[in-house]
């Protein structure tokens, strides 16, 4: 079989899982803020949109997936995770969003002094 038709026949590799490819949707408006060809206002914009996507993202999204692990849900999505593999994965990428935002933000409130 060639190599591309292995890879094809995996199902889960096939997909991303809706809540991560929205968390790197969301740190793709991040790294706007990065971008020093901008203005240091419409940077912090983009920190805050990012931020206000976050909060949004978690009282509706990971509610939900919550709501399904705490009603013992095991199915799994069609990239093939559980609603707890989904929580695990939705933190970390989190975590790592949430440190960017602030490592950007505090660099560019020093910038502006």
């Amino acid at each position: 079989m060639h190599k591309t038709n292995k890879i094809l026949t995996n199902q889960n590799d096939r997909y991303f899982d809706r809540e991560i490819s929205w968390l790197s949707f969301n740190q793709r408006v991040l790294l706007q803020a990065y971008d020093e060809t901008i203005p240091f206002g419409e940077r912090l914009r983009y920190i805050c949109i990012s931020s206000g996507n976050l909060d949004e993202f978690y009282m509706v999204r990971v509610a939900g997936v919550y709501a399904q692990l705490k009603e013992k849900i095991k199915h799994q999505t069609i990239d093939g995770l559980t609603p707890k593999e989904q929580l695990k994965k939705i933190k970390q990428k989190t975590n790592e969003l949430l440190k960017k935002s602030n490592e950007n933000l505090g660099a560019n409130i020093k910038c502006s002094n």
